[in-house]
């Protein structure tokens, strides 16, 4: 019965760790870019120029 509490209160509190630390890294400049820029459209280097 309490756990019925507890793991869903644990997945909610993971979650919002995980999106305050992606927002805090967006913040900071920092991204999930894998720095092959030929094929990302994240930075706009990848991006022909018309």
């Amino acid at each position: 019965m309490v756990l019925n509490i507890i793991i869903p209160a644990l997945i909610v509190l993971f979650v919002i760790l995980a999106v305050r630390k992606t927002i805090k890294d967006r913040k900071n400049g920092i991204s999930s870019c894998g720095c092959d820029c030929g094929s990302c459209g994240l930075c706009g280097a990848g991006q022909k120029k018309k």
